[in-house]
């Protein structure tokens, strides 16, 4: 966790948006984060263990992507041990994370990567969007392990 906490305060310091504070809950797995976090003196302000609500924004979303991630399992209309599959969960939770940060929320105008990085072209248009599900994979085991896209 410390080498990716690293790697984005290193990013953001690098795009001209350095961290100054950083919210930790406080359950013990994030001392070595915020040593990190004070040698580079950044303020660490800890939330009580186990207090999501207190934890806001970020906690926040992780239930929100969760939840669309189950939404469109769902709507694809897998079977319940493709939906257990790594690799499809994996790829569902992907989708939902590409789609939260780059569509516009409910009364706003600009996505939240729009709004953050402030880039005057939208990288995904609405007519590029289709439902979760609708493209496949298919394995060619006698010609290689190259995995096919296909639109049902």
């Amino acid at each position: 966790m410390v080498e990716f906490v690293k790697e984005v305060l290193d990013y953001f310091t690098g795009v001209g948006k350095p961290v100054e504070n950083i919210r930790l809950d406080n359950a013990g797995e994030n001392i070595a984060v915020a040593n990190l976090c004070k040698l580079r003196n950044i303020n660490v302000e800890h939330t009580p263990p186990a207090t999501p609500k207190l934890n806001g924004v970020v906690e926040q979303g992780f239930a929100t992507r969760w939840d669309m991630t189950k939404i469109m399992l769902q709507n694809a209309g897998l079977k319940e041990n493709v939906k257990r599959n790594k690799k499809i969960l994996v790829e569902a939770i992907q989708t939902a994370l590409f789609l939260y940060e780059e569509s516009p929320q409910k009364g706003k105008q600009k996505s939240p990567n729009k709004l953050f990085f402030n880039k005057k072209k939208d990288r995904v248009q609405v007519k590029h969007f289709m439902e979760w599900g609708r493209f496949g994979f298919i394995i060619r085991k006698r010609f290689s392990l190259k995995i096919n896209l296909f639109v049902f």
